[in-house]
C-alpha cells in the first residue's frame, strides 16, 4: 500500500499497512525519528514484508554523482549552497499547509 499521509503520521499508518499484512511504501521521510523507523522495519522484517520510502529521488544517482566531486574533494571546499523552491510555496497549491512547518514537516528535516 502507498502511504500518502503527512509526515508526522507516516510511521503510524506504516505499521498498520503492514499489521494487515500489506507492503508499504512511504512518502519522505520514513519516520519522525529513529525510534520510530526501527519499529517499522522491525515489524515489516518480522512478518516477512517490504517498506519502501521516497527519499530515492533525492538519494538516486543522478543526485549522488553530483556530489561526487565534493565528496572527493575534486573542487576544493565548499563555502555556500543555494537552493530554490520551484514555485511560490507551499500556500500556493497545498489546501492545508500546515504541516510543512511543523518538526518534520518537509520533505528534508
Amino acid at each position: 500500500m502507498v502511504n500518502l499521509t503527512i509526515p508526522a503520521a507516516h510511521a503510524a499508518v506504516n505499521r498498520a499497512i503492514l499489521s494487515a499484512g500489506k507492503h508499504a511504501y512511504c512518502e519522505k521521510p520514513f519516520a519522525l525519528n529513529t525510534a520510530d523507523g526501527r519499529a517499522v522495519l522491525d515489524l515489516a522484517r518480522a512478518r516477512g514484508l517490504l517498506v519502501g520510502c521516497a527519499p530515492d529521488t533525492f538519494l538516486a544517482a543522478a543526485s549522488r554523482s553530483r556530489a561526487t566531486p565534493v565528496d572527493r574533494g575534486l573542487i576544493g571546499r565548499p563555502l555556500t549552497a543555494l537552493a530554490f523552491m520551484l514555485s511560490r510555496g507551499h500556500e500556493s497549491w497545498h489546501p492545508s499547509p500546515e504541516f510543512y512547518y511543523k518538526p518534520g514537516g518537509g520533505p528534508m528535516f
